[in-house]
C-alpha cells in the first residue's frame, strides 16, 4: 500500500494491474486507455508503459510502439537498482514473446525490440566486449539434463572478446507461456580464439524444475543468431526442491521423498525411498596444496578414506579422470562393488585448501538417477 501511494495511489495501482490483465485477454484498445491513465498519473513507473507497449503491438500500430518502446528502454536503464534493470529487461522480452504469440502481425517488430534489449543489457554487463558484425552460427543442439542445460554448436566470424549473449526460457508444460528469468541470462566475450569452428555452452538453473522444456536464444549484440529447444529430462521421476547450505558451501535439488539428512553444516546425505541409491557430500577445510604433486598426494589420500565409508570393500576400482562437478575441476574413482553395485567417487582440492567430495553409491546398470541428482549439485 505505501508503494501504491507513493506511484499515485490506489487508482494507480487498479489501472497498472487492468492494463495488465486485458493484455492477457487481448483486449488491446482498453489496455491502452487504462495503460495510458496510469502513465499520466505517475510517469514514472515502468510497467504500464510495457503494457502500453504491447497494447500498441497488439493493434498493430508499429509506429507508435516504436517511440513507446524507446521511453519503455529510457526508464528501464534509470532505475539505480542492477538486479531490478535485470528483471526488467527479461519481464519485457517474456512479454514481447506473449504478445508475439497472440498476434502474428507483431512477431517482426517484437522480435527487433526483444534484439535491442539485448544489446543495451549487453552494454552494461560487457561492457568491454566489441560487438560482431559478421558472427554467425551454424548449427546448435540444446540438451537439458537435470539442472544442466548444453548447447553444441558450430559457428563462424566470431572472434575472442566478441559480445555474445545467450537467453534461456523455460516453460512448465507444452502450450505454456514461455518465462525467460533474470538468472538465465549470460551476456559476456565470446572466449574461443577460433574464428570457426565449434564449441560447447552451458548454464545450470538452480531453481529445480521437475518438468518442462527449455528453449536457447543466442544473440551478437542485437542480432538474433540462433535458437532451440530441448525437453528437461531430470530422471528423478518426482517433484524436487531446492536445499542450500550456503554457510558449508553446497546447493542442490533434492527429488521428492529421498531422505535428507546430516545436520553439520557442508554435509549433505540424501537417499532414496528405495534404499538403492545415496549421494553424500562434503565440504572442509584443509591445507592449501603446496604443489600440483601435493594435491595428487593428498587426493589419493581421499579416495582411500572415501572407500572407507562404502558399504563393502571394493571389488575393483578404475585409474583416476579429471572429472567437472558442482562448478569445480576434482579427480573421480569408478568403483565395483559385491551385489552388482557400484559407486563413483570424486573429490576437488583447490588453492585455498577447500576439499570438496561425494560419493555416489547405485546399482550398476541403474546410473542415470544419481548423474541427474549429480547434474544439480553446486558447490558455493
Amino acid at each position: 500500500m505505501n508503494k501504491a501511494v507513493e506511484y499515485g495511489g490506489e487508482r494507480y495501482t487498479a489501472l497498472g494491474n487492468l492494463g495488465g490483465f486485458e493484455i492477457h485477454l487481448t483486449d488491446y484498445r482498453a489496455a491502452e486507455e487504462h495503460s495510458r491513465a496510469a502513465i499520466a498519473l505517475n510517469p514514472g513507473p515502468p510497467i504500464p508503459r510495457l503494457n502500453l507497449l504491447l497494447a500498441l503491438l497488439g493493434q498493430n500500430r508499429t509506429a507508435e510502439a516504436r517511440r513507446v518502446a524507446a521511453e519503455l528502454f529510457r526508464v528501464i536503464r534509470s532505475r539505480p537498482d542492477p538486479t531490478e534493470r535485470n528483471e526488467l529487461y527479461a519481464a519485457t522480452r517474456t512479454n514481447l514473446d506473449l504478445l508475439s504469440a497472440q498476434r502474428d502481425h507483431a512477431r517482426p517488430l517484437a522480435q527487433e525490440l526483444k534484439g535491442e534489449l539485448v544489446r543495451l543489457q549487453g552494454e552494461e554487463l560487457a561492457p568491454n566486449a566489441r560487438p560482431a558484425p559478421s558472427a554467425r552460427i551454424k548449427t546448435i543442439k540444446v540438451a537439458a539434463q537435470g539442472a544442466v542445460i548444453q548447447a553444441a554448436l558450430s559457428y563462424e566470424g566470431m572472434f575472442k572478446g566478441a559480445r555474445m549473449a545467450s537467453i534461456v526460457y523455460h516453460r512448465a508444460r507444452p502450450g505454456d507461456e514461455w518465462l525467460q528469468r533474470s538468472d538465465l541470462v549470460s551476456i559476456q566475450p565470446w572466449q574461443p580464439e577460433a574464428a570457426s569452428g565449434t564449441t560447447s555452452w552451458t548454464v545450470v538453473d538452480a531453481a529445480c524444475p521437475a518438468t518442462g522444456e527449455y528453449r536457447v536464444e543466442f544473440y551478437a549484440e542485437g542480432r538474433l543468431l540462433a535458437g532451440a529447444g530441448a525437453p528437461l529430462s531430470t530422471g528423478t521421476g518426482a517433484g524436487l526442491t531446492a536445499h542450500a547450505d550456503w554457510a558449508g558451501g553446497i546447493a542442490l535439488c533434492r527429488p521428492d521423498g529421498w531422505a535428507l539428512s546430516h545436520d553439520l553444516s557442508g554435509a549433505v546425505d540424501l537417499t532414496s525411498p528405495d534404499g538403492r541409491h545415496d549421494l553424500a557430500i562434503r565440504v572442509l577445510r584443509i591445507a592449501p596444496p603446496a604443489s600440483e604433486a601435493s594435491r595428487a598426494r593428498t587426493l589419493g589420500t581421499v579416495r582411500e578414506q572415501l572407500e572407507r565409508t562404502l558399504p563393502a570393500r571394493p571389488l575393483s576400482t578404475r585409474p583416476p579422470a579429471p572429472a567437472f562437478f558442482g562448478g569445480f575441476p576434482g579427480t573421480a574413482w569408478r568403483v565395483a562393488l559385491p551385489g552388482s553395485e557400484a559407486a563413483y567417487l570424486w573429490a576437488g582440492l583447490d588453492d585455498t585448501g577447500r576439499l570438496r567430495t561425494f560419493v555416489a553409491r547405485f546399482p550398476e546398470n541403474d546410473v542415470e538417477v544419481l548423474n541427474n541428482l549429480v547434474g544439480y549439485l553446486r558447490f558455493v
